[in-house]
């Protein structure tokens, strides 16, 4: 064998190569990172405690994000009775963290603060301590909700035969389903079969003023129209008092709808700290961002006192 090929054999790696070599693993370690970030793995930070015990303010939890991501998400619904992440639309789109209780095609009631699914003939939830007081439907809809269907992808509603409160958890699907359109809303009282145009609220504690000119804020809030119609309903003693609902649709009204997607109902496991679907109604499943599998670490949110860290929260489980 020549000299030189012995001096080559022997000759100390390329500064170059070694260089080259140390870039393509690292950029390969951050794009399996970045990927599992994306679509498997992910960490929240808790900032309520809405759903307390399970998820407490200061909570860093894992959620796992593979069967939520599209286009699973548009196959797999989640699973009842799972925590999860979501991007909520009433909330301008910030994430919030509930509990999946039921499904589309589900029938489900709140009766004094227990939630079932009458199709499944289970509870859903329960978590009202037996200490608390229950609120009366007329009250607030926190421990009672009237029978409610989730309607399946495919299904068609007329919009002028559902009840204030289907109408309005209607209209938040089809404006979720539909986010770059613009929906309004048009009320009209009746008082004894006629309309009252000019009719205004005077000593209603959440607003005073004529129907037209309700602040954008309530435009879509079920239960402010819902406390409306009581208000009409006393005002006007001794005669017949109606409220409707149209729902317009770039200035146009909209008689019936058929739904696209599916949905779900979501409640806090704090009943009444909860800001939950009974409250802004069912939300598209395609929301979802990941179900929450667990707790990495706590930390008490300031002026809690105590230790900053919680060490009876770490890497707990969450079922």
């Amino acid at each position: 064998m020549a000299p030189g090929n012995d001096q080559t054999a022997s000759a100390p790696p390329d500064g170059r190569v070694i260089a080259y070599r140390i870039v393509k693993f690292a950029v390969l370690v951050l794009v399996c990172a970045a990927a599992v970030k994306l679509l498997v793995l992910d960490t929240v930070s808790v900032r309520t405690d809405q759903m307390a015990p399970t998820l407490a303010d200061g909570d860093r939890a894992v959620i796992f994000k593979l069967t939520h991501a599209w286009p699973l998400s548009e196959l797999v619904l989640p699973l009842r009775n799972s925590p999860v992440v979501f991007d909520n639309p009433t909330l301008s789109g910030s994430t919030s963290c509930l509990r999946v209780a039921a499904l589309s095609g589900d029938s489900i009631v709140i009766s004094r603060g227990v939630c079932y699914v009458v199709n499944k003939n289970r509870v859903a939830r329960s978590s009202l301590p037996d200490t608390a007081d229950i609120l009366p439907p007329a009250f607030s809809p926190r421990d009672s909700v009237p029978p409610y269907r989730l309607p399946r992808r495919g299904a068609s509603v007329a919009l002028d035969s559902l009840s204030l409160r289907d109408f309005f958890f209607a209209a938040s699907l089809i404006r979720q389903e539909n986010p770059r359109e613009h929906f309004s809303i048009r009320p009209v009282v009746y008082v004894d079969g006629r309309p009252a145009d000019t009719l205004r609220t005077r000593d209603f504690l959440l607003y005073k003023g004529r129907l037209d000119s309700v602040p954008a804020k309530y435009e879509f809030d079920w239960f402010f129209w819902n406390r409306m119609q009581d208000y009409f309903v006393h005002s006007q003693e001794g005669k017949d008092v109606t409220l409707t609902f149209s729902l317009l649709r770039g200035g146009t009204r909209m008689y019936g709808y058929t739904f696209s997607k599916s949905c779900i109902f979501l409640l806090a496991d704090d009943w009444q700290k909860g800001f939950d679907s009974r409250y802004f109604g069912p939300v598209l499943s395609s929301c979802v961002k990941g179900r929450v599998m667990g707790v990495l670490w706590s930390v008490a949110p300031p002026g809690s006192g105590g230790p900053r860290l919680r060490m009876g929260r770490l890497f707990r489980i969450i079922r």
